[in-house]
This record gives structure tokens, sequence and C-alpha cells, in this order.
């Protein structure tokens, strides 16, 4: 994208508005599931440390966070992604991005501003870390919810077909572009184990 189009480029407000307020309601949702269901970085990344470092008096830990709560986190982006291409069409798929980007930094905005109030004790050195963390997990939240976004002119299509007995037409999914941002997410995705793990 040249500066030109960057300059041209224009999203749907209330696309951009209803993807991000979704991604941070199933959210908030999910910590409704059984703890172990539901992921947060600390748990995942340093959950015996916290453990550790817990009085008999404080808080019960949670249970610590696996990769079924991962999977879980990442689900809400592409659902996210697949309801925007089926609500608002090219409209969403332009936003998808967008919206992925702005849900996940308001979800993590809090703890950027006031990292010494949001964050564990026990994790409390490791600020810039979970900086890098919190960029490679926003990133990784915008491309999959633009791949998912492309996704759903494909869905829309078959759903048409199968609720309104459309007669069957061509499914149009740019494979190319979803292939690419996914390649995003994921490469987003190993520079986070990096960050998590190698750079401990």
């Amino acid at each position: 994208m040249g500066w030109r189009t960057a300059t041209q480029f224009k999203v749907n407000l209330s696309a951009l508005i209803f993807g991000m307020a979704l991604i941070v309601v199933l959210t908030k949702l999910s910590q409704y599931l059984p703890s172990q269901y539901y992921f947060w970085f600390s748990g995942f990344l340093y959950y015996h440390d916290i453990l550790a470092a817990t009085g008999s008096g404080d808080a019960p830990v949670p249970q610590p966070a696996n990769f079924a709560s991962l999977l879980i986190k990442l689900a809400i982006p592409l659902i996210t992604g697949l309801a925007l291409g089926v609500l608002w069409e090219d409209d969403g798929i332009q936003a998808a991005g967008a919206a992925g980007f702005g849900g996940a930094f308001i979800l993590c905005w809090p703890a950027i501003i006031a990292w010494d109030t949001f964050a564990n004790p026990a994790v409390l050195e490791r600020q810039n870390q979970f900086y890098l963390l919190f960029a490679a997990y926003i990133g990784s939240f915008a491309y999959l919810c633009l791949a998912a976004s492309r996704l759903a002119p494909g869905l829309r299509e078959s759903v048409g077909r199968h609720v309104k007995g459309r007669l069957p037409t061509e499914i149009t999914i740019d494979w190319s572009k979803i292939a690419t941002e996914l390649a995003k997410s994921a490469l987003l995705g190993g520079l986070s184990f990096i960050i998590g793990y190698v750079a401990r």
C-alpha cells in the first residue's frame, strides 16, 4: 500500500466499532469459563513463579493458562472477522484489521499505562518483555481478524444457497491474501514464543 493509497483508505465506522466491541465482549465473556480456559499472559508464562510468590493469606491463584485457553483466545478475532465480513461484506473486510488491532489494544491498554497497578508482583520487573508481547498480540489479532473476514464471502454464499435456495454460484475467496495474513499472524505468534520463553 503506497502513501497515496493509504491517505485515501476509508473504514466503515460502524463496522470498526462493532468489531472492537465484539472482541472486548467475547474476551470478557471468556472470563466466565473455568479458569484453566481463560488465557492470561502471566499465567501462561510464569504461573509457577506467581504461585510461589503468593502467600497463604492472599487470594487464590487461578488455574494456569494452557494451550486450550490460547486456542479460545485466538478464536475471538476469527469469530469477529467472520462476523464483520458477513454483516458488512467489503466494508467489513476493510475494517477487520483495524478492529482486531483496536480491540486487542483496548484490552492491553490498562496494563500499558499503569503497569505497576495491573501487573502481578511476580512479573513487575518484566515490563519491557510484556510490552513486546502485547505488541505481538495486537498485531496477531489484527491479521487473524482480517484473514477470517476474507472467508466471509464464501460463508455468505454457502448459507445463501442452503437457506434461500439460490442457484449455485462460484464462491470467490482470495486464498493468497488469507495465507499471507495467517503467515504474518503466525510470525508474530512465533515472536511471542521467543519473547516469552527464550528471553525469560
